[in-house]
Parts: structure tokens; C-alpha cells; sequence
């Protein structure tokens, strides 16, 4: 299923934000006082790790940086907190040499198209909003909202948004594999897959 995303958070509610909860709050204190407002924010800030430990998505505006899980779980707990009605989404799709060029080479190697790859973003409403990658990454960020086929979606919680990911890509995975007849195991797949993301995101250079 190709999705339509965008990354113009001019499709989230302008609603004030309450700040009665801790998120809401730690964005009021900061003088963002609207739910937009509080995406734009996420928006901008680069596409990178928080440190590890539970609860990622809580770091993203202390350590000022945040990935595709993090940035959309603090968004996602911000709306929860404040009432709003946003969901947060976690999908997987095939990551191959066209919506990561620079993962060809290695899927060749192993005699691969594509293997499974997870991502998720924010929906409100018809529209599904993506504010993984600063404007500035354009490069990145197109790859990142377009040419990606969707076969396995779900409305997940922020809170489990680490664990249960991790697990649910290892169960995607292995379905995968046993419908195409590989006979790989999930984590012989899990390596390729990291080895793609690292030669793909040298290509950028």
C-alpha cells in the first residue's frame, strides 16, 4: 500500500495547547504554546539516535534530536495528553535499491531485492504527516516519504514504540521469509538489513 505523506504540519490542528500534562508542559515552558506549533518544533531538529534506555521519545527535546520513532511518539503522547485526536502509526515496508539507492550493492551480495524495513509516522484525520527529516534534508527526506510500498501497518502506543517494534519487526520478518521461500534466519536478516542502512546512508556523502 503507497501512502501519501507529507511533511507540512499545516494539516495538524493549531489547538492550544493546555500544558497540564508533563509533555504539554515541557513545551509550554519552552513558549510553544500550540499543537502545530509543537510539531514544527520536532520538525526541525536533526534526524538522529537518542540515547538509549526506555522512554526515547521523552529525550527528543532535551538532546534536541530524534528519529523517526522518537519524534512521532512525543508528538503522539503530546496529542494523547492534551486530547487530540492524532495517531501514531508503525508500518513496514521493503527497503530496496530504489527507495535506498545506496542498499543495492549490498542486497546484491546477498542475493536479495529488498528486505523488510520499519518506519513510523503521525495520521490526523485523511492525512499522514511525517516530520522524520528537517526541510534542509532534502535529499534524505525525499527518499524517506515517497517510494515505499506499505504491506503491514497498525496504531501503535508511544510508549511502545521501542520494544514492541523491535518485536514486531522480527515477526514481519520471519513471516516474510517464509513466504518468499528464503532461508534465512531473522537475524541473518536483521544483520543485512543493518548492513543496507549503513552503506545507504554513506551514499549520502
Amino acid at each position: 500500500m503507497s501512502l501519501h505523506f507529507s511533511d507540512e504540519t499545516v494539516h495538524l490542528p493549531p489547538s492550544l495547547l493546555r500544558g497540564d500534562g508533563p509533555i504539554g508542559t515541557t513545551f509550554v515552558q519552552r513558549q510553544i504554546l500550540t499543537y502545530r506549533a509543537a510539531a514544527d518544533v520536532v520538525w526541525s531538529l536533526p534526524y538522529a539516535r537518542n540515547s538509549t534506555g526506555p522512554g526515547k521519545y521523552k529525550r527528543v527535546l532535551i538532546e534536541e534530536r530524534g528519529t523517526c520513532s522518537s519524534k512521532h511518539a512525543l508528538l503522539a503522547a503530546l496529542a494523547r495528553e492534551e486530547g487530540i485526536a492524532v495517531q501514531l502509526f508503525l508500518g513496514f515496508y521493503e527497503l530496496n535499491g530504489i527507495n535506498a539507492p545506496g542498499s543495492a550493492r549490498t542486497l546484491r551480495h546477498y542475493g536479495l531485492d529488498a528486505v523488510p524495513e520499519s518506519h513510523c509516522w503521525l495520521q490526523y484525520e485523511n492525512h499522514f504527516i511525517d516530520v522524520s527529516w528537517p526541510a534542509d534534508a532534502i535529499q534524505q527526506r525525499d527518499l524517506a516519504i515517497k517510494r515505499r510500498n506499505y504491506f503491514w501497518q497498525q496504531i501503535i502506543q508511544p510508549e511502545d514504540v521501542d520494544a514492541k517494534r523491535d518485536e514486531l519487526h522480527r515477526l514481519v520478518i520471519k513471516e516474510w521469509a517464509a513466504k518468499k521461500g528464503l532461508a534465512f534466519s531473522v537475524e541473518q536478516i536483521l544483520a543485512i538489513l543493518a548492513e543496507c542502512k549503513s552503506a545507504h546512508r554513506a551514499s549520502w556523502n
